[in-house]
Formats: structure tokens, sequence, C-alpha cells
């Protein structure tokens, strides 16, 4: 929303025709929390050979990594499961990759967990993965995507 824009918290990017939002995506920076889980370590072990020696110790130790927010994705109905939201995504990771000014590792979202899974799936399709398995019940379930297996 407006409010949002004017007080710096979210960026958005629309895809439009002359008269028609088609798609748009709201961006905000965020901090990927990462407990002492084994599960993300052994996921990071498959960037091992990308990422220099001397630093994968201090990598893999951290707590938090910088991250972007998916703050909102939607795609009109009318335009929906034609694969414009992945290209969205595919996009955005893109950005970060060629462009990363303000230094981003991770791509974050709180997808809607609702019924019908559509949200969840999307993602999970995406490259998403689960950050917790404590928010399986709740409106929202917390994910990820790592940067790293792109470059």
């Amino acid at each position: 929303s407006k409010i949002y824009l004017k007080y710096l918290r979210y960026t958005t990017t629309l895809l439009e025709t002359e008269n028609r939002i088609i798609a748009y995506y709201s961006l905000a920076n965020d901090l990927l929390k990462i407990s002492d889980r084994q599960d993300f370590a052994d996921e990071m072990e498959g960037c091992r050979d990308k990422i220099e020696f001397d630093f994968w110790e201090r990598f893999l130790n951290q707590k938090m990594y910088p991250a972007a927010k998916i703050g909102r994705l939607a795609v009109d109905k009318d335009f929906q499961d034609q694969g414009i939201g992945t290209f969205l995504i595919k996009s955005l990771v893109q950005s970060f990759i060629r462009k990363n000014k303000t230094g981003c590792q991770f791509i974050t979202v709180d997808a809607i967990n609702d019924n019908t899974q559509r949200t969840i799936k999307f993602y999970e399709n995406n490259g998403f993965k689960y950050l917790t398995m404590n928010d399986v019940n709740r409106e929202s379930r917390q994910m990820y995507k790592s940067l790293l297996e792109y470059i």
C-alpha cells in the first residue's frame, strides 16, 4: 500500500499493460535467522565449492544472513496459471544476482497457508524451503530460497 511506500518499508514492482495491472510484487529488507540446525548446514554443503575455503567456516557459523522479503506477490485472476508468478520470481532472483546493491543471500516469504495450499505449492515449485516446522498450522509459513545456487 501507499503508506508502506511513503515510510520506505517496501518497494513495489508492477507488471502492467497500458490500462491494467497484470501482476506485482513488493520487497523489503529482511534478515534470515538460523539457529543451530544441521539441515541448514547440510543444505549449504552443496554450495561449498562455490564459497572460498577460508570463508566457509565463518559462513556456516553465522546466525543471521542478509535477505530480501517478498511482502506481496499477486497475479490478476485472468492471468493466473500462465507462469507469470514464476517469471517474477526468476526475474527477482536474477536482479539480485546481477545487481546485488544491498547484499542478499536469501529471498524470504511468509506464504499464505490456507486449505487450498495453492500459495505454499507455488513457492515450493519455485525452490523455496521451509524455515521451520513450528508454523505448520499457522496462517502463514516462513519460507526461504537460497541465491547461492545461482552463482
